[in-house]
């Protein structure tokens, strides 16, 4: 808990405003259209929020800030669950569809399974030199970002940081 500083119950309610959201999604979802192309079109954007918002999650340094990314992330969650069961109902003939949701449960268990010991095989396995690659993407694909959860500035920041003060 002092990583981000932050207490359990504050932790537990991250979790509390991921759900929030997971249902804030799936109930507006409701409005969506039965158009296949509108649901893959809405399934594939709430994919990209879920990303961006994990992604930005990930950078953040104290507990306070991590409360709207996962609240967004829940609401795309949300999103994307109904887009993809409908896009599914919708598409597989009504004799096939018990069988369709019997593979699609398995087919989402089996990931959620698969991710959860992925990650934390490369964060044991790894440790902190798995955190530095995981940085090292970063810092390729978003060079200008100097956000890290470790508080010391990176070298480049400590430097932007003194020219001001040593100009004047």
């Amino acid at each position: 808990t002092q990583t981000l500083h932050g207490s359990a119950t504050a932790y537990g309610l991250v979790g509390a405003s991921f759900g929030l959201g997971t249902i804030i999604g799936a109930v507006t979802s409701s409005r969506l259209s039965q158009d296949q192309m509108r649901l893959a079109a809405a399934l594939t954007a709430a994919i990209v929020v879920v990303g961006l918002c994990i992604g930005t999650a990930g950078l953040v340094t104290h507990l306070a800030y991590f409360y709207a990314p996962l609240l967004v992330a829940g609401i795309a969650v949300g999103v994307a669950n109904v887009s993809a069961t409908t896009l599914f109902t919708v598409r597989t003939p009504e004799a096939l569809r018990g069988r369709m949701f019997a593979a699609l449960g398995a087919i989402i268990t089996g990931a959620e399974l698969g991710s959860t010991a992925l990650g934390g095989l490369v964060l044991t396995v790894g440790g902190d030199r798995a955190q530095a690659r995981l940085n090292a993407v970063r810092g390729r694909v978003f060079p200008d970002l100097e956000l890290s959860p470790d508080p010391r500035p990176t070298p480049s920041l400590a430097k932007r940081m003194v020219e001001p003060l040593t100009k004047g």
